[in-house]
């Protein structure tokens, strides 16, 4: 029974149709019969201290898939911010293009208004859908405020396709 619940929900987080719009909800151990170390082991829980709650281990990679540094990608109500061993690099997620995961990979174009200039950035790292689903949330809060203010001018950041 536990191995066949592994299964199903290993499935369900791979194919992306099955995947609601709405924030995920934390599965208590109760739900399905589990003790906590059954739920740990399908990966469905944030395994991320409740004060860091917006920062993840990552590694940026290049185009060629390489690892060209190491980090932590902390996602604010504003920005996307790169915390390494110098200067943090922040994107703005109002310039954010796109955004997409995959897997164990989180990805963005940034646009030209970024301080970066445009470019694909891409992440290695166990929690891509967890930031991803931080930063459309955080886009359409601030669409909602800013459609609240002025009418709807601003455009948010387009989600990749599937």
């Amino acid at each position: 029974r536990s191995s066949d619940l592994r299964n199903w929900a290993c499935c369900l987080q791979k194919d992306k149709r099955f995947l609601s719009p709405a924030p995920a909800r934390r599965v208590t151990e109760s739900a399905f019969g589990l003790d906590s170390n059954a739920i740990r082991n399908m990966g469905c829980l944030n395994s991320t201290p409740k004060d860091n709650r917006g920062r993840f281990r990552v590694r940026n990679l290049d185009d060629q898939n390489r690892v060209v540094g190491e980090g932590e990608l902390e996602v604010t109500t504003t920005h996307l911010v790169l915390h390494q061993s110098t200067d943090p690099i922040q994107w703005p997620l109002k310039f954010l293009r796109r955004y997409g995961y995959d897997e164990n990979l989180f990805s963005f174009e940034a646009g030209r208004r970024c301080p970066t200039g445009e470019g694909i950035y891409a992440f290695s790292t166990r929690a891509a859908e967890q930031i991803f689903r931080l930063v459309e949330n955080n886009i359409k809060r601030r669409k909602s405020t800013d459609d609240d203010r002025d009418g709807g001018a601003s455009a948010p950041a387009a989600a990749f396709p599937e």
